[in-house]
């Protein structure tokens, strides 16, 4: 399984980084774990999904900002592509979301194939006083 983290961001101050669990064999537990930051502030996001030979099966995602003075009202956007061009997957927090909360993102299952370029993306807007801080990554199997 070949991963590659892409990071994605005008502002240099980004820092991304990735870590990964093996698989363990068919249909195992697995998770992938992916952050970025920016201005003090970090993005972390897992996704929880298992595998066998030919499929991921996507369970759902955790995520958690980090960092001072947002005062609760900071952003979140997750997406999946499948690699056909196609967005498979999409969700956002628009406004309401608080540093040091694990967050949960529950979908109902879906599956994807191994075969092609699987691609999470992850993104936050750190509601800071003056402009806000943004960083964005991507986590691809």
């Amino acid at each position: 399984m070949n991963k590659k983290l892409i990071s994605l961001l005008a502002v240099p101050a980004l820092a991304a980084t990735i870590a990964v669990a093996l698989p363990a064999g068919s249909a195992t537990a697995n998770s992938g774990t992916w952050t970025c930051k920016d201005g003090g502030h970090t993005l972390t996001t897992n996704i929880y999904f298992t595998q066998d030979s030919v499929n991921h099966t996507w369970k759902y995602l955790t995520y958690e900002l980090t960092g001072s003075g947002t005062g609760g009202k900071s952003n979140w956007d997750a997406s999946f592509n499948d690699g056909t061009g196609e967005r498979n997957y999409h969700a956002n927090n628009q406004d309401d979301l608080d540093n040091d909360t694990l967050y949960t993102e529950n979908f109902v299952d879906f599956t994807s194939k191994k075969s092609r370029t699987e691609t999470w993306t992850a993104s936050a807007a750190f509601d800071t006083r003056g402009t806000d801080n943004h960083c964005s990554s991507s986590l691809i199997y």
